[in-house]
């Protein structure tokens, strides 16, 4: 990666396709088949795209290829998945209602946790995705120095125990609050949320 060749620009929304592709087998669920476990991978994405400007990608200059995407919101901003969700799910069958329905509940409780802690200076960092080893860091420093200049003192998120939590550690985040999420826990497995902050 040559740093000079990649640029910071606003998302396109054509790239939803690339970033489904990237994360579908960490996050597919269990039921339904492959059109609607993409519906609600592509759903994870869309509700954490937020209706203001802080929706960014990198981009390789020399060769167009999109390398990486993060995505951020001030406290109380709304998402794109809004508009997008009833259309997407209409006509489900009962278990994969009940299915959508925990997601949705599940995104919608730790979005609404992080945002509480937050102060009207704060933004939360809503999701970042990178499509090759390396990118992930880059954005977010070319990101966290934009919303930096936009006058945000901290930075904020939530993760859970499916993802690799410890990366915020080893990279200056400090933990705020853990949780133990009770729908997704059984007997013999807690299943951990995360919200950590970092001063920008």
């Amino acid at each position: 990666m040559k740093s000079d060749n990649i640029k910071l620009q606003h998302f396109d929304m054509n790239n939803i396709p690339k970033l489904i592709e990237k994360v579908y087998p960490l996050w597919q669920p269990p039921a339904g088949d492959e059109v609607f476990k993409r519906l609600y991978v592509e759903y994870i994405i869309r509700n954490n795209i937020f209706k203001n400007e802080y929706q960014f990608e990198l981009d390789d200059s020399e060769t167009g290829a999109f390398c990486a995407a993060a995505f951020a919101a001030r406290k109380g901003e709304h998402t794109v998945a809004e508009d997008w969700f009833d259309s997407a799910f209409s006509g489900l069958n009962t278990e994969l209602k009940v299915t959508t329905g925990m997601c949705r509940t599940y995104l919608n409780l730790m979005d609404s946790r992080t945002f509480s802690l937050m102060d009207s200076e704060d933004v939360k960092l809503a999701l970042f995705i990178s499509l090759a080893p390396g990118y992930g860091s880059e954005i977010l420093k070319r990101v966290f120095t934009e919303l930096k200049a936009a006058g945000h003192k901290k930075v904020f998120l939530w993760t859970d125990c499916e993802c690799n939590w410890q990366w915020y550690e080893k990279h200056g985040f400090d933990l705020v609050e853990k949780n133990i999420y009770e729908p997704f826990s059984d007997d013999k497995n807690k299943y951990a949320t995360f919200i950590f902050k970092k001063t920008l």
